[in-house]
């Protein structure tokens, strides 16, 4: 019973991260049929507010919770817009001049970004003479450079690579090779965000 209480959480985040992959590969795939960033982050928004307002409604009936009032409301509402909203919008706009896995790599650095911005704002000490201090550094740097590589080089095609030389081919190349920059930049973007989101909620 001890094993499956420990287990349960690791299964819970596994699952939210296939859930989250799923969604990221799902909208683009949808963007590519033609589907506005924008239109997909209302959807995804919407749909998550009937799925969880109803709990909320549910589960304030049967608590007593202090009541919401209308600053609170304010705040949440602020949270949403800017925490959430705004970070989907530029995030979806990025996965639309990138892929899911470009999104998916670079989601590995929001610790590292969080861990920086922690430190920035003295909420982490950085004492260089402790291993654990230490390690936060080199999976920070590490990140962060590797980050850059998947950013700034795409690589080869690896399938269809046997593609006419032509001048239209070689310009239409150097548009996707500007566009993965640009989505990895608004991924990146994204990741400092949702950090200093993180940060400011502590």
């Amino acid at each position: 019973m001890v094993w499956s209480t420990d287990f349960l959480p690791f299964l819970v985040m596994v699952m939210v991260e296939c859930c989250e992959m799923l969604m990221i590969t799902l909208g683009k795939a949808a963007m590519n049929d033609g589907l506005n960033n924008l239109v997909y982050v209302v959807y995804y928004n919407a749909l998550g507010t009937l799925f969880l307002l109803p709990c909320l409604i549910f589960h304030r009936l049967r608590s007593n919770m202090v009541p919401i009032t209308l600053p609170i409301l304010w705040r949440f509402f602020l949270l949403g817009l800017l925490g959430i909203c705004l970070v989907q919008a530029v995030a979806f706009t990025g996965i639309k001049y990138s892929t899911p896995t470009l999104a998916a790599a670079l989601g590995n650095l929001m610790p590292g970004f969080t861990f920086l911005l922690a430190i920035i704002f003295r909420m982490e000490k950085l004492d260089i003479r402790k291993v654990s201090s230490q390690a936060k550094s080199v999976g920070t740097i590490v990140a962060i450079i590797g980050a850059s590589i998947m950013t700034l080089y795409k690589g080869p095609r690896v399938l269809g690579s046997n593609l006419p030389s032509d001048s239209s081919h070689h310009a239409l190349v150097l548009s996707q090779e500007s566009n993965w920059i640009l989505g990895g930049l608004l991924i990146t973007t994204t990741c400092i965000m949702s950090s200093g989101w993180n940060i400011l909620q502590v």
